[in-house]
């Protein structure tokens, strides 16, 4: 078999269906499997993936996250390579084949990203690839440089601003919504390192590849709908906030170390400390991850900032050796 896609799934509501059936209209000239991992969903989205002819459903009966999820596809997967998808994509056609030949022709590609795409044909600048995080430039988002000089030079690095997105090309971190993964590559790395939950998981996969003499590239020819945002919308504020700023510390802490944490820890305080001041007295508020303060409210944003404060103070206390752990109750470490 030559692919396996591997998908996770968590209360994707009817997002999971939509991308099973775009698969299925999806006509190959190569032999494919769909793997589902649920991680213990009880919207009855998982239900999509019964029934269908090229699709296996693993089920969790817990939230495992994203990394440990696919760590289990990988694992269970009889294909020659991996294509990791979000059940919130939609694989538009030539996909999978544009991939397959890509790889095909670039031997040292141990990872290569699909074209993200918003439902308008345009695309997902900033998310779809992105360069490996700087301390600059996590201490400009932190500490809101991002808000007030949206143009400055760290974030639109960061976000591959400038990047030509009808180019194929070699790149630092896609994101891992839509991204073929060579098995010889896996052999050689491992997949995801679980300790990351659900954020920095595919930063921390990329650089470790890339560590290895793999190459990552871009392919523009493999195209996918990205709805984006919809992974966390079951999940309260502030243990979304509090989860993604710890995986972004420890991301400091493996791979620029103690110091560069401290640092980090000192950053996200001091932030957080501005988000706070900017939401007295508002009733919108600015520098939310992934901009869910909408959802939360004034009240349940100032929460979420509390809870990342007492979380970062909690970490120093621990010392910076201690590794990230998933934030939300249930989550195993796993292993790798």
């Amino acid at each position: 078999m030559r692919l396996t896609v591997c998908i996770v799934n968590f209360n994707s509501g009817p997002l999971l269906a939509r991308c099973l059936d775009s698969l299925e209209g999806a006509s190959t000239g190569f032999e494919y499997e769909v793997l589902v991992v649920d991680n213990g969903s009880h919207d009855g989205s998982a239900a999509a993936a019964e029934g269908r002819a090229r699709t296996r459903l693993l089920r969790n009966g817990f939230n495992a996250g994203f990394a440990a999820a696919n760590n289990l596809a990988f694992r269970e997967a009889r294909g020659r390579d991996f294509m990791l998808l979000n059940a919130d994509t939609e694989v538009l056609p030539g996909a999978l084949e544009a991939l397959i030949r890509f790889a095909g022709a670039h031997p040292r590609a141990g990872l290569v990203a699909a074209r993200l795409l918003n439902f308008d044909g345009t695309p997902q600048k900033g998310f779809n690839v992105r360069c490996f995080p700087t301390f600059s430039a996590l201490t400009a988002q932190v500490l809101l440089l991002d808000e007030v000089w949206p143009g400055n030079p760290w974030t639109r690095r960061a976000g591959a601003m400038d990047m030509d997105y009808e180019r194929p090309q070699r790149v630092e971190q896609p994101a891992a919504s839509a991204l073929f993964f060579r098995r010889e590559t896996w052999n050689e790395v491992g997949g995801f390192d679980p300790d990351f939950a659900n954020w920095f998981n595919d930063v921390d996969l990329c650089r470790r590849v890339a560590a290895a003499g793999w190459e990552v590239w871009y392919c523009p020819g493999a195209r996918v709908l990205h709805h984006g945002g919809k992974g966390s919308v079951a999940r309260t504020h502030a243990d979304v906030m509090k989860e993604y700023y710890r995986s972004e510390r420890a991301y400091i802490l493996k791979h620029h170390g103690p110091l560069a944490h401290l640092g980090a820890s000192l950053a996200v305080m001091g932030g957080m400390a501005l988000r706070l001041a900017a939401s007295a007295g508002r009733r919108r508020v600015v520098g939310s991850t992934y901009r869910l303060n909408d959802r939360a409210g004034v009240s349940g944003y100032r929460a979420a900032v509390m809870a990342v404060i007492a979380d970062t103070v909690t970490g120093l206390i621990g010392g910076a050796a201690r590794r990230n752990r998933p934030a939300a109750a249930g989550l195993p470490a796993g292993t790798r």
